[in-house]
Formats: structure tokens, sequence, C-alpha cells
């Protein structure tokens, strides 16, 4: 459609016959605009080609309240006895914009009543626009569906629902929630407990929480069997004593005790060994094997020199025996501070670790360090799981039942962001997306993210690498019906960005030329156990009380279930792993929520509740 002199005619895209117009405007008596047909919704379209940005502008302006023009349903078109004659076009000095750039309205209100041989040039136009797009949809890739043949067949649905696509990831998240994984310091599990206080003071501890849950008649949020991971962060080796009563008392109560075992802690063998034994004698069967924050200055007095890596090697033979059938390995997605923040070196490391591990058929628990950043996080899991995927498969060519791996990535539960904020710098974790990215994007804080608002954060997103019609593309795959992002779209288009081949690699090759990395050296880094403690959190941890926001990790959550259900992840493979910054109560808050479908909230939510309520 071309505007001329003022009035909006139609423009035939393909030379056509006199006759091929008359038997086109014969059966087509009565033409309703563009995606209006009998029965159908007109619903706005992002147009093919660079004009989404204003489009985009144009539906979030609109999408709060949408003009009846705009969404109303049109009534089946009556095909009339005899056309009406055409109204006169008047013409203008300067042909105006054409309307449908700056509002809504649709087609037919801008047009006097066409004359038959006008109607017939628009059937023909309209005819072959449908062509060509379904040339288009031909040679599109299965997973970029061509929006625009949809409107022209009028079909509004499109072939992979989004309801269903929701549904999936809240069916994921769900599963998330059940099986998951929690750290807590030894005075943390039950009253009394490592000097911990008295039942009746300070905040309710860990198997106090779950009991108290199941008095009110509610669904436990402990499950029989989940890892429950103690951390060990004095540096006396009688704290152990405290590790073991707390993993006692976890055990006696049907859940998987993770004692951390830091090699800083052991200046001798049979101190570490001892140790190990003690651990297992109260019911542990997995371990937490990490270097120790003190590693560095106790390296001339420290039986295990290289740290975690060594204390693996050396003792192997000893945990086995013990009766511990999974290790835990340090993850870093943001990479290791003594190996300057090298990723590659640093997973060089781990697979280093995993290698006697999986040889001796034990598994492998890859527990990683909390980050802020969605997408690297979903990144560095891709890549992780592909090169300790093709460990396994060299070491099954040997060894006939080698170890299996899983993962348990570290999330901070709620926490005051003043809070937060303080941890994550000393732990030296980058925090620009301590809350989202998607908040930060979200210029005008309404909940969704238009193309304008989505192109202003291609840099902070590090998603510039993509040319302009890829990054359209990528947008538009993961757009709702409006043309906009909502949170979990978003997360989703993170993941999509995150996983593709040029931004991931495949098996170990992404560490071929890293072989041999040395063991972590330099500037000690405090890890978030340190302030995993309930007691110093009581009344809602630092921030609480004075105005200060609580951050939920949504879309690090949003991210992870979108990721394990696109890439078909089993049930258990991968664990959201909370570290109770803000206090136990409230994480056991978040995970209640998680259970029950009621969070975080997905914008198929909002759309049932409206439904419902008309």
């Amino acid at each position: 459609l071309k505007p001329v002199s003022g009035s909006w005619r139609a423009s035939p895209a393909a030379p056509a016959s006199a006759a091929a117009a008359a038997a086109a405007a014969t059966a087509s008596p009565a033409v309703a605009p563009m995606g209006c047909g009998a029965g159908t919704q007109r619903r706005k379209v992002a147009p093919l080609g660079a004009s989404l940005p204003d489009d985009a502008g144009l539906q979030k302006e609109a999408k709060a309240a949408p003009t009846a023009s705009a969404w109303a349903p049109t009534a089946p078109a009556e095909p009339a006895a005899e056309p009406a004659p055409p109204a006169p076009v008047v013409e203008s000095a300067a042909p105006t914009a054409p309307a449908a750039l700056s509002d809504p309205t649709p087609v037919a209100a801008l047009a006097p009543t066409p004359a038959p041989a006008l109607e017939a040039e628009l059937a023909v136009a309209l005819a072959a626009l449908a062509a060509l797009a379904a040339a288009a949809a031909a040679e599109a890739p299965p997973h970029e569906p061509a929006p625009l043949v949809a409107e022209v067949a009028g079909v509004v649905e499109p072939a992979t629902s989004g309801n269903e696509h929701a549904s999936a990831l809240r069916r994921r998240l769900v599963q998330m929630g059940e099986v998951f994984a929690i750290e807590v310091a030894p005075g943390d599990v039950e009253a009394g407990l490592a000097g911990a206080a008295p039942a009746g003071k300070g905040p309710l501890k860990l198997l106090a929480l779950q009991a108290e849950a199941l008095a009110a008649g509610k669904p436990p949020v402990l499950r029989d069997g989940m890892p429950i991971f103690v951390n060990m962060v004095k540096t006396t080796l009688d704290h152990f004593d405290d590790v073991a009563a707390a993993s006692r008392a976890l055990s006696d109560a049907g859940y998987s005790p993770v004692p951390h075992l830091p090699a800083s802690r052991f200046a001798t063998v049979e101190e570490c060994q001892s140790t190990a034994r003690s651990l297992a004698g109260v019911g542990a069967k997995q371990l937490l094997v990490l270097g120790g924050n003190d590693l560095q200055d106790r390296l001339e007095v420290c039986a295990y020199p290289s740290g975690a890596r060594g204390l693996v090697a050396a003792e192997l033979a000893t945990l086995k025996d013990a009766g511990f059938h999974t290790i835990g390995l340090a993850g870093h997605p943001d990479g290791h501070p003594g190996l300057g923040w090298d990723t590659a070196a640093t997973s060089v490391v781990l697979l280093e670790k995993a290698r006697p591990l999986l040889e001796a058929g034990l598994n492998v628990l890859v527990a990683t360090q909390f980050c802020f950043d969605a997408r690297k996080l979903v990144r560095w899991l891709e890549r992780t799981r592909l090169a300790l995927k093709g460990l396994q498969e060299e070491i099954s060519s040997s060894v006939e039942i080698p170890g299996r791996v899983s993962f348990c990535i570290g999330l901070p539960g709620p926490t005051p962001r003043k809070k937060l904020e303080r941890i994550a710098k000393i732990c030296e974790v980058p925090s620009l997306f301590i809350s989202s990215a998607f908040e930060i994007a979200d210029a005008d804080h309404d909940g969704v993210l238009s193309w304008e608002e989505f192109q202003g954060a291609v840099e902070m997103l590090r998603l510039s690498r993509r040319s302009q019609s890829k990054l359209m593309s990528l947008y538009q795959r993961h757009t709702d019906g409006n043309g906009l992002l909502h949170p979990e779209e978003f997360a989703g288009l993170l993941v999509e960005d995150a996983v593709a081949p040029e931004a991931s690699h495949s098996k170990t090759s992404i560490f071929a030329a890293q072989e041999g990395a040395p063991a972590p050296q330099g500037a000690v880094v405090s890890g978030p156990s340190a302030f995993v403690d309930d007691s110093k959190t009581a009344g809602g941890g630092a921030g609480a009380g004075n105005g200060d926001s609580i951050v939920w990790p949504e879309e690090l959550v949003l991210a992870l279930a979108a990721y394990c259900e696109q890439e078909g992840v089993p049930a258990g493979e991968v664990r959201l792993h909370f570290f109770p910054f803000g206090g136990l109560a409230r994480t056991f808050e978040l995970l209640s929520k998680l259970q029950d479908g009621s969070w975080p909230k997905l914008s198929q939510d909002s759309a049932e509740a409206t439904a419902a309520s008309n």
C-alpha cells in the first residue's frame, strides 16, 4: 500500500493481466485489512527488515491499554451486492506520511471505499505478498519461522505455542526447587551445635525451620537425601569436631551431609586421613575438597601445598576406602583469582583434579562460586559440561565404570542489597548485574524490554559481536506476541547466545592450550562460606529494616532453568546451590515459592490471572 496524493491506494507487487485482476476481484468482493480475516484477531507484526525499532517502540507505548482499532476482533466481511461508488480523492499540496508508522489505525479506516479496479489491484497485491512471505518461510531455518506468513494466512497461534514453552519452563523451575542444595555453618544445623544458641534463642536453625513447615501442614522444603554442605571456616583443626557433629545431625535426619575439607588445614597427611575417616563415620558419603582461603599463608607448613589438586591425588585411595562415593570440587565461572581470573586456565585445573577421581570410579560434583552474570554463568556451565563429558568418554574406553559428573551452581539466597554488594566486593565477584541485567536494560522500568532498550544494552551484554540482522533475529525469536521481552524471555535469549556455536566450543578442545596449568597462586580472596552463618544475620542481616531492598536471584534461576530445559539436562545433574547470606528463613521462603510455582513470576502467570478474572 502506498500513499497517493494524501490517500491510500494499492500498488501491485507483480505484473498481473487484466483477466487475472478481474478474477481476483471476483473471488474477493470485499477485502479486509491484512491479518483481519473472518473470525480472526488483528495483531501487530514486526515487519521483515530493519523497521522493527519503530514498530517495537509503537507496541511498547500501546501495550498497557491497546486501542480498540488495533486489537478488537474484526467481524466477518459481508459481500456487497453492488460496489459503492468511490468517494472523491482530495488532492493535497504534499503527500501525508503513512499513518501506520505512527499509530495502529487499521488501513481500512484510512482510505475511502476502493473502486472495483483498485479493489482488484489490492487483491493481487495481497496475493503476491502472501506468495513472497511463503517463499521466505521456506528458505528460513526451522527455528526462525517467518512471522508474516501467519498474519497473511490469518493464523494467530504459532506452530510452537508460547504457552507450551512457558509451561515447560515452569515445570523445570518446580523440579529444580525440589532437587537443590544449600550450604550452612555447623552451628546453623541444630540448636546447641557448634556453640550455637539453645532452642528459643536466635533465628531458627535448619532442622527447626523444616519442622516448623511440617507442623504447619506445609510440604517439606528439604527432601530426603538432598545434599547439604557444611562449611569449615575456622582455622583450627578442632573445628572439624563441629563439622562432624553437624554432619551426624543431618545424616540422622535423612539428608546427605557434604562437609568441607580444606587442604590448608592439614600439617600432616595423618591429620587429613584421620579427619576423612571421622567424617565418613558420622554418615558423610560426599566431601567438598578445597584449597582453603589461607593456603598461601600456610604453604610452608601445609601437607598439600598444591591445595585440593594435591590432596585428591595423594589421598584418592583413602577417600575411596573410607566409603565416599562423591568428591566435590570448586568451580569458578568468573575464573580463579590466583590464576588471574583466567577461566580457561581455571577449568584446566578442574579437569586435572577430576580425571583421577573419574578413573577411580568416584563421582565428581562441581560446586561453584556465586556469579551474578547469567550469560557468563550459562556459558561456563555449557563449556565445562562439554569438557567433562569429553573426559568421561575418554576414560570410559579404558575404565569399566567411570564416575559421573554433576553440578551445584552457587547462588545467593534473598539478601539485602548492601550486604550482597559488600560480600561481592570481598569475594571479588563482579557485581554489575547484582540484581539483574534485565533491570539495567529496562530503562523505563515497566517490566518489559522494547527493541530500543535491547539495542541500548547490547554492549553491556557483550552481544555486539553479532550483526544487526542477527541481533534482530535473536530478539524476535524470544519476544511475545507484542514484540516485547519479558524477564523469562530475556533469560532465554541470554541462554541461546551463551550456547551459540560462536560463543562456545566442543569437548575439551577449549582447554588444549592450557595443559599443565599451574596451581592457583597470588593474593588470597575470601570465599562465600565466610558469610554463611545465620547467627550473624539475625533480624535479616545488614541493611534489613533500613529501606534496603532484598535481592532475589530471579534472572539466574530463570537462565539456569531455561538452559536445562533447552539442553534436556536430567534432573539432579545441575542443581541450584544456595548460599543463605540473608538468612536461612529467607532462603526457605524462596525455596517454598519455587516449589509451589509462585516464583519466579512468568508472563504466562499474569495472562492466566487476567483470563480467570474475565
